[in-house]
């Protein structure tokens, strides 16, 4: 019995040496090269990925669901804004809301999973240990994508919140007393306009863009502001004026509005091709890999992750100006809109942009990440003046440079029409929309010609009124006369400066003026009109407003189908204007019939003449006291 045993038992072992190992074993008997606690680790990754797939497939749906409600709500509320109607916004906010607390819901979710797999242990094994970080790696790109989600919408419900005060006005409530009205739209205005101003949360490449947005929004302040004085003084101008700013800003914010929604969707469309391509890649490798890991019966080599190896994916997108005003161009909020991101690795880069003989080399070091960078570039314009007497054709150059590499990402050089610093536009809707409020950046009432006008007018307005008033004081009673007459003050000095700029041998070119969208107008500047000799009515009228704003009364400025004229505030805040007629050259206070150049018009009068002026649809008051309010202003030239 115990010689058979061992027989047996030798020629057992004479089979195992001889056969391949392993070939005696039944399948079921055979071992993973995987270690207990290894195996353990790579079932907790694989059950993590699997639960993350509900959440991927819900983040997509919501990406996608919000993508096109967006996409209907611009339409429709820019729509019924450019047609005067009422666009219901409650659909909308209500959407925004819901979406917050999804998609938190979702990053609580993504980054619980995130933290079970931060309390595994750390194998010794390299290619378990690498399916860690890579799973690790996978919620952490994920739940960026979800903290992205979750910032953009924590400020589009704070923003919501902000507006509430102005959303809740109710304009039924003041029917009947317009004063009520006012103050009431006032104080909505104000309450939301701080409360956007308190806001936190706004992303930093929204940053820019909204700051510029909450600066429109203040306009309407003074617009109110000069509807309520208007109102109170019996003010036609004002209100005309008041009413033509708001046409003008309801163009200006809406377009940031729209701008502002554009880059809200922006971000969603980028984490949506991040949730589609790195992603979803990573998450299908690190599926794939665990099941690989946990079914083979030897060791597995080449264990490698595509994020490992890939190189930044830079995507550039920039909007510039054709067309350059260059007297108008401090009034530009931009020259070149850019949108960048870099995908799978950070990118640091160098901007670079400069039209060619007329600005500084704008430059911009800036790390570029997943997350939307966004850059509203106005280059400086050079030190030393260019020529700006004709217009030319420019180079608008745009570079970006990769700085660890030294590539270029972007270089372009585009050929632009840089207008001469005289050429006007009533209206350009690129980048905001202005209108003929430009007409402000023609204002110089602190150039050397127009002081030297002053100067001049000081010695007629003496002469006027033969010593009483040797000064150009505005509004101050230097005549002393009595309430009833303080206009007396201003009409001198009127007729002083106008009589100035016929000595100083201005005469009126009887050259056409264009009034109209997207007409170029050639006009001279206040000190090249004195140089020259001559101006056709809009300089004339520019000449003298900046002469009377040099005096710190009060002008307007009257657009009248083909023609321009100057009105002027009788006294303070009077709410009575005299109109000019500038064209009136030569003037002799003295001998010239004086009604032809300046008369006071009551305010039935000017009601007339504006409801003449407008029936056209060309009539327009621009309120030259609205040159900071409105950021207009010229080059300095």
């Amino acid at each position: 019995m115990n010689v058979r045993k061992n027989t047996f038992l030798i020629f057992l072992l004479l089979l195992c040496v001889m056969l391949p190992a392993g070939c005696f074993l039944v399948p079921g008997l055979k071992r993973n090269f995987l270690s207990a606690n290894d195996k353990k680790i790579i079932d907790q990754i694989q059950s993590a990925v699997l639960e993350s797939e509900a959440i991927f497939s819900d983040l997509s749906d919501l990406i996608r669901h919000q993508m096109q409600e967006s996409a209907t709500y611009i339409q429709g509320y820019k729509k019924a804004t450019q047609e005067g109607t009422l666009y219901d916004i409650e659909p909308y906010e209500q959407l925004i809301r819901a979406n917050k607390v999804k998609t938190a819901a979702l990053l609580n979710q993504c980054n619980s999973v995130a933290q079970r797999l931060e309390r595994m242990d750390i194998s010794g094994h390299d290619n378990v240990r690498m399916v860690q970080d890579a799973a690790l790696k996978y919620f952490s790109i994920l739940a960026d994508g979800l903290e992205e989600l979750d910032s953009l919408l924590r400020f589009a419900v704070d923003q919501a919140d902000a507006n509430k005060p102005l959303a809740d006005f109710d304009a039924g409530k003041y029917e009947g007393d317009p004063f009520a009205f006012m103050q009431g739209m006032y104080d909505a205005l104000y309450a939301s306009n701080v409360a956007l101003g308190e806001l936190t949360t706004c992303p930093v490449y929204m940053k820019e863009t909204f700051d510029i947005y909450r600066q429109k929004l203040t306009i309407y302040g003074k617009m109110l502001e000069s509807m309520y004085i208007g109102q109170a003084h019996g003010d036609v101008l004002r209100i005309y004026s008041a009413n033509q700013i708001f046409a003008r800003q309801q163009i200006i914010v809406l377009d940031y509005e729209m701008t502002l929604l554009d880059l809200f969707n922006l971000q969603y469309q980028k984490v949506n091709e991040r949730l589609n391509d790195s992603i979803f890649t990573l998450k299908n490798e690190l599926l794939l890999t665990c099941k690989t890991l946990l079914s083979e019966q030897k060791e597995v080599d080449n264990i490698s992750f595509t994020y490992l190896k890939q190189d930044p994916k830079v995507e550039l997108e920039y909007e510039a100006l054709d067309t350059i005003y260059p007297n108008l161009y401090p009034s530009l909020d931009s020259v070149v809109n850019m949108t960048a991101t870099s995908g799978y690795v950070d990118s640091e880069v160098l901007v670079e942009v400069e039209i060619v003989g007329f600005t500084q080399v704008y430059q911009q070091k800036i790390t570029l990440t997943e997350q939307v960078t966004r850059l509203l570039i106005k280059p400086v314009i050079l030190a030393d003046m260019p020529d700006l007497s004709t217009s030319k054709d420019a180079t608008l150059k745009i570079s970006v440079t990769d700085q660890g590499t030294g590539k270029k990402l972007l270089q372009e050089s585009k050929t632009i029409k840089l207008m001469s610093v005289f050429d006007f536009i009533l209206w350009d809707d690129q980048f905001g929309a202005t209108t003929d409020d430009n007409i402000l950046a023609w204002l110089t009432p602190e150039s050397e010609g127009v002081l030297k006008l002053r100067r001049m007018a000081v010695d007629q307005v003496t002469e006027i009124t033969e010593g009483s008033m040797s000064t150009l004081a505005g509004y101050q009673n230097v005549l002393g006369v009595d309430q009833d007459n303080l206009a007396v003050n201003t009409y001198v000095q009127i007729l002083g400066l106008q009589a100035a700029i016929s000595e100083m041998g201005v005469r009126y070119n009887w050259g056409a003026f264009s009034l109209g969208s997207n007409l170029n107008q050639r006009v001279l500047l206040p000190d090249y009109v004195l140089e020259s000799g001559s101006g056709i009515c809009i300089e004339t009228t520019i000449l003298l407003a900046s002469a009377i704003q040099s005096t710190h009364m009060h002008p307007m400025i009257i657009f009248t189908p083909g023609h321009a004229q100057v009105a002027v505030e009788t006294w303070r805040d009077s709410g009575q204007y005299f109109l000019l007629e500038t064209t009136v050259l030569p003037f002799d206070w003295d001998s010239t019939d004086r009604s032809a150049f300046i008369q006071y018009l009551s305010a039935e009068e000017w009601a007339a003449y504006m409801q003449n002026a407008t029936d056209g649809g060309s009539g327009y008051v621009v309120d030259c006291d609205l040159i900071n309010i409105l950021g207009i202003q010229g080059i300095g030239y």
